[in-house]
């Protein structure tokens, strides 16, 4: 591994990572487990077990996975985006004036069927 490559950052497990620590995904989930289990073992000494033992990190080495990785979360986004687009657009549009929202149309008789009476009233925007 290039130490150059990857800086000293805290990453998933809240640990801090050097090339050493990082590990292919089989490797770091066979020493979570354990680390785990034997936590599971003995509850009462959780604490001294999780200092003593590391499991390290799981890291992506190659820089094709993590490119393919990026470019799958970007095209999952992409209708999220679109989504927030029209939120957007939305609450622009929408008037903020306190006004009426139901009108009555002037010069009609309000008797006769419902029906006739639903075409006295107007519903703004609509």
């Amino acid at each position: 591994m290039h130490p150059e490559l990857y800086p000293t950052e805290h990453w998933a497990e809240g640990t801090t990572v050097t090339p050493r620590r990082i590990y292919n995904w089989n490797t770091w989930a066979t020493r979570v487990f354990f680390r785990d289990s034997m936590q599971a073992l003995w509850p009462d000494k959780a604490e001294d077990i999780a200092k003593l033992i590391d499991p390290g990190e799981y890291g992506v080495e190659s820089n094709l996975c993590r490119l393919l990785c990026c470019f799958v979360f970007v095209m999952m986004i992409v209708p999220e985006i679109g989504l927030c687009w029209e939120m957007a657009n939305l609450l622009w549009h929408v008037p903020s004036e306190d006004e009426p929202w139901v009108t009555i149309r002037e010069g009609r008789p309000m008797k006769g069927p419902r029906h006739e009476w639903l075409d006295m009233i107007s519903v703004s925007g609509m």
